[in-house]
């Protein structure tokens, strides 16, 4: 029973913040870091915010997602999850310290469809029944 209670508690919390429009995710997406004042909000990364904006520019432009994985390769620019492992030693998807400016089509596409990269706070995707 206290399992349970524990359980109901956590999700009503989580739940709150939610609805307050506080982010209840543990990962920074790629281009932000926390805002040294409140840790609670996202302020973009002096160092890869002009990756994630250049990205967006070269697609509203009409260069499709493979020229931009080239032109970040051809650059030198590492992709997400080396760059991630290099600054936290975290292991965010499958960092390639062999090739570490390469970069996917899947990762490009994902950060072109986030809602998080226009600015919008993002909850409650996905739901995991309590047992």
């Amino acid at each position: 029973f206290y399992a349970r209670d524990t359980s109901r508690k956590i999700r009503a919390v989580q739940r709150a913040k939610g609805e307050r429009g506080e982010r209840v995710g543990t990962t920074i997406p790629y281009g932000y870091m926390k805002h040294p004042d409140n840790p609670k909000q996202y302020t973009p990364n002096p160092e890869t915010a002009p990756v994630i904006k250049r990205i967006f520019e070269m697609y509203a432009s009409g260069t499709g997602i493979d020229s931009i994985c080239a032109a970040l390769r051809k650059d030198r620019i590492e992709s997400p999850s080396v760059y991630t492992f290099k600054r936290t030693g975290k292991k965010i998807g499958v960092p390639d310290m062999a090739n570490p400016y390469c970069w996917s089509k899947k990762t490009v596409k994902q950060m072109l469809t986030n809602q998080t990269y226009v600015g919008d706070t993002v909850n409650f995707k996905t739901y995991s029944k309590s047992y």
